[in-house]
């Protein structure tokens, strides 16, 4: 039998590899360089049994379905839904530093200068952005899908993960505009942009509310016509807040 040794965390004494009052490891050592960056930093967070590349390869390749899995308890090789978004989200602002984009020139060019405030609150504050939008995001998505049952945290829940989806779109597009600097093309861009992100709306809706509706081709026709009312509806209740905020 091993000799015991005390824990360092409460001190009882521990005779297997983790204490099993606290749970503590028998053995410590000091942090090393290697452990710090390769097992504890890419492990935890770029392990692809558990983390940050196996939930962006599900968001790609069945959204939906991979998220409403999560929310139905199977969470163990799951990246965490806000981390991960603050992670993309981020990625996407440090990005878009180098690409110095003028958000309003680009709507100007579309045509779409009423929502332009939004886009350059997101370009320059998206973590507020996300605190505004998410919110309202799920609330629309809890009422249109209410036959679902799922209840409003289970929607924040999922349209965190559907923007986080999202955002590997925006990623993409800012990467683009590092190496391009002619903004009409820029401009045609965004566009494809913007429909490539409401095109994943749908999709993303689609696959996760398939097993609560039965006619499939009706849930399609919904999910279209709700993803339109959530983009405009949900830049039009941002535009307001932003307002009432201004004015206060």
């Amino acid at each position: 039998m091993a000799e015991p040794v005390k824990c360092l965390q409460c001190d009882s004494a521990v005779t297997t590899a983790y204490c099993g009052v606290c749970g503590q490891k028998a053995s410590t050592r000091r942090f090393s360089f290697k452990e710090v960056v390769i097992t504890d930093f890419m492990y935890g967070v770029f392990h692809t049994e558990k983390g940050f590349f196996y939930t962006v390869k599900e968001l790609v390749t069945r959204p939906g379905h991979s998220i409403r899995e999560y929310i139905n308890g199977k969470r163990a090789v799951h990246f965490s839904y806000f981390p991960l978004l603050i992670i993309l989200v981020t990625i996407s602002f440090l990005v878009s530093r180098f690409a110095e984009i003028n958000i309003a020139e680009i709507y100007d060019k579309n045509g779409q200068g009423v929502f332009s405030e939004v886009q350059d609150f997101y370009h320059k504050y998206p973590r507020g952005y996300l605190l505004l939008s998410i919110p309202i995001y799920s609330l629309f998505s809890f009422v249109f899908f209410i036959k679902s049952g799922l209840n409003y945290a289970e929607n924040i829940v999922l349209n965190c993960y559907r923007t986080a989806g999202e955002s590997l779109f925006t990623i993409a597009f800012y990467i683009a505009c590092i190496f391009i600097k002619n903004i009409d093309l820029i401009s045609v861009m965004y566009i494809g942009l913007q429909l490539l992100v409401l095109l994943y709306m749908i999709w993303f809706y689609y696959q996760f509310f398939s097993f609560y509706y039965k006619v499939k081709w009706l849930l399609f026709l919904k999910t279209i016509i709700v993803s339109v009312l959530i983009t405009v509806l949900s830049t039009v209740s941002i535009i307001f807040v932003m307002g009432i905020y201004g004015a206060s």
